[in-house]
């Protein structure tokens, strides 16, 4: 069990998952909203304490805690463009927000898109720790997840029907980066397909499965979105 445990937290981090409070400091909200347009872009206003949206990376910088402070987790100010919201309020197109993650750089900010969970506290807003599942567009215009979407989340798992999933461009997976072990742990059927030395995304989930997942499990547990 404890093999399998670090399987899969390596292999989260290769991909570019529980319970943690905010951080004491974030991105501070403000609360008067801007008039936009859709061909316009600037920093939104978040209305209700979660907002959970299908965003586009714009930037993430790591930062420096202030002198009097010492922060356990390396923290990184983030900004992302809202491509479509799944849960929550919020006025704008632009979000900005602070990330806090134990082991360095946040592996949903190597890749493009991700379905992320932005949470309001005292004023802040604040990533909600280890919350990212990487998401790719469908040929029918929607977002989904590849594989098992309670993969590293198995005290929280039920019932759940893989989708099949066609995307505009193929998911893969180099296998020669991964460990016999980890191929075994995580590229398991009928979510993925192996051809010629690698995975093939078949099956996954949509992004208001994925949501309804994290709500039922990771964030009923952390007492939001409740």
């Amino acid at each position: 069990m404890k093999l399998r445990f670090l399987l899969i937290l390596n292999f989260l981090s290769l991909l570019f998952l529980s319970c943690s409070a905010p951080e004491p400091t974030g991105i501070t909200v403000d609360e008067e909203p801007l008039k936009y347009s859709a061909q316009t872009e600037y920093p939104g206003v978040q209305k209700s304490d979660l907002f959970v949206f299908v965003g586009e990376k714009i930037e993430v910088v790591e930062i420096e805690p202030p002198q009097d402070e010492i922060w356990d987790d390396a923290a990184f100010d983030a900004k992302y463009r809202v491509l479509e919201s799944v849960y929550g309020e919020f006025e704008g197109n632009i979000i900005e927000f602070r990330v806090f993650d134990h082991y360095g750089f946040p592996p949903f900010a190597k890749e493009p898109y991700a379905l992320l969970f932005v949470s309001k506290h005292e004023g802040k807003l604040y990533h909600e720790k280890y919350q990212y599942p990487t998401v790719y567009k469908t040929v029918d215009g929607r977002w989904a997840s590849c594989g098992d979407p309670y993969l590293g989340m198995e005290y929280h798992r039920k019932p759940f029907i893989p989708k099949p999933l066609e995307f505009i461009d193929p998911v893969t997976y180099d296998l020669s980066k991964f460990s016999r072990d980890q191929i075994k742990a995580i590229f398991i059927p009928p979510y993925f397909e192996i051809v010629g030395g690698k995975a093939v995304c078949k099956m996954g989930a949509f992004v208001d499965e994925l949501f309804q997942i994290n709500r039922d499990g990771v964030l009923k547990a952390r007492g939001v979105g409740q």
